[in-house]
């Protein structure tokens, strides 16, 4: 039920001079997110920790393993071939995030980085960087993700992702662990009742001390 990874911006796999997007999908609750609503993103201070830097060539998987990278706008405009030859199977990619404004944004690479994954042959899963307050942002934040990914290959889970609430700046930052918890189960049961599988994403310290994680256990 859980992913314990870090946000590293891929570079050695990324092309310059990303080009606007075109979305394929018609939605009227799409709001797809600009540079100038950078400041808002949740995750624009998170893509800055640091992790260990891992060679792909390097990596041998174990019998029935895989090999996957998570990606956001923040990597940039994807050269998606050559992720497919350095030997990465799958990609869970963000589709959109709730701002520290409330409201909500699809990343502005999600069309781009769905649509070129697939054509290369790499499977698909997505992640929504939740700030929600309440379970009924959490169900919305659920709503939105399926409507924008209702026309797409999405074989792999959907992914709930809160974080950063630690710093005082975030509009999440007095809620409870039980809170938190409600959300995060709140957005996971409205992703199955549409028929997706769903995940949990955490660091492992958040994982110990800032949520209920045996309430989300029973729910996997």
């Amino acid at each position: 039920f859980s992913v314990i990874g870090c946000k590293e911006p891929q570079n050695n796999i990324s092309s310059s001079n990303p080009e606007p997007l075109k979305s394929e999908i018609s939605s009227d609750i799409v709001v797809s997110a600009t540079p100038d609503d950078d400041i808002t993103d949740p995750e624009n201070t998170e893509s800055n920790t640091q992790g260990a830097e891992v060679e792909i060539k390097n990596i041998t998987p174990k019998k029935g393993e895989a090999l996957g990278v998570d990606v956001s706008k923040w990597q940039g405009k994807i050269d998606w071939s050559k992720v497919k030859d350095a030997g990465i199977d799958f990609a869970v990619i963000r589709i959109g995030f709730r701002g520290e404004n409330g409201k909500i944004y699809k990343d502005e690479y999600a069309d781009y980085n769905i649509q070129q994954a697939s054509r290369n042959g790499v499977l698909v899963g997505v992640y929504f960087f939740s700030t929600a307050v309440n379970t009924n942002e959490a169900a919305e934040e659920a709503e939105w993700v399926k409507e924008n990914i209702k026309y797409y290959p999405v074989s792999l889970p959907v992914v709930y992702d809160c974080e950063g609430f630690h710093n005082s700046a975030s509009r999440m930052y007095n809620l409870s662990n039980k809170q938190r918890t409600d959300n995060a189960l709140s957005f996971i049961e409205k992703i199955k009742s549409i028929g997706y599988d769903a995940l949990f994403y955490a660091s492992k310290n958040d994982l110990e001390t800032a949520f209920e994680t045996e309430r989300i256990e029973a729910k996997s």
